[in-house]
């Protein structure tokens, strides 16, 4: 009878915890602090959660170059995935980056950044 009591206990905080947290990066392509020869044709990023897709410029992909120039990218979200396709204007060699802002599956924004180098 206790371990059936601790059992619910444990699931309704882990239920709770998984419907309050806010959802992390997990992978990223380009890989976060890697070094490339050729840019992407897209970036991916990949979280630990489904994303909310709502209206407007909540879920963003923006790159700073080498250079400074600042270029949002188109995206799209699907599923735990955000997909940006790359500015062909952007292709000077050096460090680039990825700044970006999602909706989690509890309404918080969660932002970050990533960097990678071209060589």
């Amino acid at each position: 009878m206790r371990k059936i009591a601790l059992l619910t206990i444990l699931i309704l905080l882990l239920n709770t915890y998984s419907t309050n947290a806010h959802t992390v990066l997990v992978s990223t392509s380009p890989k976060a602090n890697s070094t490339i020869s050729s840019l992407p044709n897209k970036v991916k990023l990949i979280f630990a959660d489904n994303l909310l897709n709502l209206k407007g410029k909540i879920n963003e992909l923006e790159v700073v170059s080498p250079n400074g120039i600042t270029k949002t990218l188109i995206s799209k979200v699907k599923d735990n995935q955000l997909e940006g396709n790359w500015n062909k204007a952007l292709n000077s060699k050096g460090k680039y980056q990825i700044k970006y802002r999602v909706a989690a599956p509890d309404g918080h924004i969660v932002s970050g950044v990533i960097t990678f180098y071209l060589k």
